[in-house]
């Protein structure tokens, strides 16, 4: 059974998700939507707190750092 950390954890990070999949679909921005769906995938990818906040950030910046160029 998972902690009590680790589901509030999952649970921000799909929130997140779930705003870079309805800001990606609306404004046809595809890293938006990609990262949605990668931050979606990650909490049954990856079980390692540390890790999944880090892999987080660096998904969350993606679509940002990619609309620079």
């Amino acid at each position: 059974m998972p902690s009590t950390t680790e589901l509030l954890l999952s649970l921000l990070i799909s929130s997140i998700a779930s705003g870079y999949l309805v800001y990606g679909r609306r404004q046809s921005s595809p890293p938006a939507l990609l990262s949605g769906f990668a931050l979606l995938v990650l909490p049954f990818l990856v079980s390692a707190p540390l890790l999944r906040i880090g892999l987080t950030l660096l998904l969350m910046a993606l679509p940002i750092l990619l609309s620079r160029r």
